[in-house]
Parts: C-alpha cells; structure tokens; sequence
C-alpha cells in the first residue's frame, strides 16, 4: 500500500522495513573459497526426438514403394500373348453377329426452352405495341411559342 502524504509514507516505510531481511555483511578478512557440492555429476543423454521416429517410417515406406514400382515394372516387361484363336471362332463370328432387330427411328421432339421462347417473344411484342400506343395517347401538341409560330407560319403559308 503506498499513500502519499507524510503518514502514508511511514506506513509505506514500516512495512517495507518488516518485509524486508538484508544479509549480513561479509567477512573480508577470510578469502572467497566455495562450497563443495556433494551429489553427483550430470551425465548426458542422446535426445529422443520424434523426427528420427519419423524419419524412419518414411525411409521404411519409401523402400516398400520402390520395390512395389519395380515389381510392377519387372512384371510389365514381361510379354504375354493372347491365345490364337482358330479360323473357324472367326468365320462364326461374322456371319451371326448381326441382329434381326429393326433400326431406331427419330421421333421429332419439342423443348421446353422453344416454347418458353415462343411465349416470351409473344409477351414482348404485346408489350412494346402497348406501350407504343400509351406513348401515341399520351402525346399532346402544345401551342408553339410566339416566335417560332410566326417563322412556320411564313413557312406554312400557302404560296400565291
């Protein structure tokens, strides 16, 4: 607890005093010889690592994955034939091997997307015809300003 002020810096003072222990002053009329420790030395260990553990399983799988590839490979360059087969397997072949079944024929079809298109294309002509006409009835001519009303009717103007 430290307070200001002159009684908060007493306290403050007390109770460090309490708390605190020096050592005693030393002796230097003797000379400095340590203590001699009685238990005993230290003796160093290799250090278990998990990466050697480690290391070891992918050298181990490693090898088996070499001597898999070369089993397969030894096994590749190995060269076998299919058995011939005789003249009379293939002329039995030929002639049977057509199917009496009749030929498909096309049916014509309609998609979806077509229809959708049609209804669409539909959908936007009827919409731009009506917004044509709204624009049409919408229009009204408005008288022109004073100005320009005079130079249209010189022009207008029947000629004589």
């Amino acid at each position: 607890m430290h307070c200001r002020g002159a009684d908060g810096q007493r306290a403050g003072v007390q109770e460090l005093s309490k708390s605190f222990k020096a050592l005693e002053v030393p002796d230097f009329t003797r000379k400095f010889v340590p203590k001699q420790h009685a238990g005993k030395l230290t003796e160093p260990e290799p250090f278990n690592l998990t990466t050697d553990s480690r290391h070891a399983r992918y050298e181990a799988q490693l090898q088996a994955k070499k001597e898999a590839e070369e089993k397969k490979a030894s096994e590749e360059r190995c060269f076998k034939a299919n058995p011939v087969r005789s003249a009379a397997e293939f002329v039995s072949v030929g002639v049977n091997s057509v199917s009496k079944r009749p030929l498909t024929e096309p049916k014509p079809f309609a998609l979806m997307s077509e229809a959708k298109r049609e209804h669409a294309a539909a959908q936007w002509s009827a919409r731009v015809e009506k917004e044509l006409e709204e624009e049409v009835s919408l229009f009204v001519p408005e008288g022109l300003p004073l100005h320009v009303s005079a130079f249209v009717a010189g022009w207008l103007a029947p000629q004589s």
